[in-house]
């Protein structure tokens, strides 16, 4: 028995041999902030008045019982699992937290997506979500948000560069940006499954943490919303001045195609950092805050980053500060933030020639 959040639940003993061997629910306790900043943005649908959220993939039912516990009590949540031992483990833990306001089926996700519709999907596989996002465009309201987890990072990261184009018809690459162009071509690949039916997708949140990829995306119905997200769609590119995103087909060395526009929103940025106030205890306030602090900083910058060890290799000097590297660019007037991509890591709408100038300047 483990608690997490405002909820007590029963998980399963696993042997070494890992769950899949034995076929038994899965609890993931790394996988707690994925779950807090859900509850997060599960209260602003809440607060807009939506009512139908559905954990697709429940498991132990851990994120669907702190939804149903922990934003409006209005709301009803839907848990499923077509596991047989999840099924049963969901409903003796929802007995055990007095749980009214959730529904528990044990159906195939794809086939509940066809005859259902829900404000909130969260899709929440193991391992790839390439195979249950389609579905998902087809059940979810307008602008609704569909939630994705993937945890083959590998593959979108460009260690497996076929198998990225099998699954995600794109072309990756692997590098020091690999993260962010990974997090790009999984929201690349959402924008063509919604345009299939006409839906446009905007990001809410995006964001590379630990070994797992998390989107938040709201969709909206009708041909020019689709038209207007394959308009933020292109590829990474390098020339001389490092790397860009850009909306013609490259050449040399290019991953794509993917999603160029922005990853995160910064108005709702803002509401779930005022959300965590009122949700968590002061240790995982702090730690959430923090986060969302980096998100709402990167917001508002171009995509990709520069990272300080890489520049100061390049214009051979000592390897600076990042908030030295920051500061001196802001004194020079552009825009320069941290990005939660890397601890060294940051962005800037500065150009190359401009960077280099700072790096070699001896008085940072």
């Amino acid at each position: 028995m483990i608690q997490e959040g405002k909820v007590t639940i029963f998980v399963p003993e696993i042997n070494s041999r890992g769950p899949l061997k034995k076929k038994v629910p899965f609890y993931n306790p790394a996988m707690e902030t994925n779950r807090d900043i859900s509850v997060l943005v599960c209260q602003l649908l809440a607060d807009e008045g939506n009512k139908k959220f559905l954990d697709g993939f429940a498991a132990t039912g851990i994120r669907g019982m702190r939804i149903a516990k922990e934003v409006d009590k209005s709301i009803e949540v839907t848990m499923n699992d077509w596991n047989d031992a999840a099924y049963k483990l969901i409903e003796k833990n929802v007995r055990l937290n007095g749980l009214k306001n959730v529904k528990i089926l044990k159906e195939d996700f794809n086939s509940l997506c066809y005859t259902n519709q829900y404000d909130y999907i969260d899709v929440d596989p193991f391992g790839s979500p390439a195979p249950f996002c389609d579905s998902s465009f087809r059940a979810i309201s307008n602008k609704g948000v569909i939630a994705v987890t993937a945890t083959d990072t590998a593959v979108l990261c460009g260690i497996y560069p076929l198998v990225c184009k099998r699954r995600y018809g794109t072309k990756p690459l692997h590098n020091e940006l690999m993260k962010e162009i990974g997090l790009r071509i999984l929201l690349g690949f959402l924008v063509r499954e919604g345009v299939k039916y006409d839906l446009g997708i905007e990001p809410v949140l995006a964001y590379s943490m630990d070994y797992y990829f998390r989107i938040y995306i709201r969709v909206e119905k009708g041909a020019k919303k689709g038209n207007d997200s394959l308009a933020k769609m292109g590829w990474a590119d390098k020339d001389e001045d490092g790397w860009k995103m850009e909306g013609e087909f490259p050449e040399g060395e290019w991953a794509g195609p993917l999603w160029i526009g922005k990853l995160h929103n910064k108005k709702v940025v803002e509401k779930l950092s005022k959300y965590t106030d009122e949700k968590f205890d002061e240790k995982k306030k702090k730690r959430l805050k923090k986060t969302l602090e980096i998100f709402l900083e990167e917001s508002n910058l171009p995509p990709l980053f520069y990272l300080t060890d890489k520049m100061a290799n390049s214009c051979k000097v000592k390897q600076p500060k990042l908030s030295m590297v920051i500061d001196a660019l802001r004194e020079r007037g552009f825009k320069a933030s941290r990005t939660h991509f890397s601890p060294i890591g940051f962005k800037t709408n500065a150009e190359m020639k401009e960077i280099k100038k700072i790096f070699n300047d001896n008085e940072m």
